[in-house]
């Protein structure tokens, strides 16, 4: 079961409007407390546990193009505070994004590649698996998002042909 994530962690930062609630949601992922994740595929709704201090309930919704659509917190800052996620629910955003990127890395690993059966080997080099560099150029911007913000001084352009 996986459900279509398309956000990023700048959208998750951005959401929180506090780079403090942004690095401890990213902490709290990190140390292994989102805990008991249900996904519902049909409904785009990712609920789970967190244990912190105590443990609460977090619930995520995801429109249909995969973006964060509403959300959801049991602790009380969250109830006091609805229309900012807390760190409870970064972390539960973090996961999701994480394990949609597994899902979407295993399912390219599992889909045969044509690459090499459609183009003479002299011009397989000229050619690029759609799919590969669409998941490198995610893997990319995951990753320079994690670095000090490196996303926004360095420009990824990428240019290739569709075979």
């Amino acid at each position: 079961m996986m459900i279509n994530a398309t956000y990023n962690k700048r959208e998750i930062k951005n959401l929180t409007n506090n780079y403090m609630t942004f690095e401890k949601g990213g902490r709290l992922y990190k140390s292994g407390a989102v805990k008991e994740v249900t996904i519902d595929e049909a409904e785009s709704v990712v609920v789970s546990k967190i244990h912190d201090k105590a443990t609460y309930t977090e619930k995520l919704k995801l429109n249909k193009f995969g973006k964060i659509d509403d959300y959801e917190c049991s602790c009380e800052y969250f109830r006091s505070n609805p229309e900012v996620p807390c760190y409870h629910l970064v972390a539960l955003m973090l996961a999701v994004l994480h394990l949609a990127e597994d899902y979407r890395q295993k399912t390219a690993a599992l889909t045969p590649k044509t690459r090499n059966q459609t183009h003479p080997p002299a011009q397989q080099d000229k050619y690029y698996n759609v799919a590969e560099t669409n998941r490198l150029l995610g893997f990319l911007q995951y990753e320079l998002m994690d670095e000090n913000d490196l996303y926004e001084r360095m420009p990824l352009q990428v240019d290739y042909m569709l075979t």
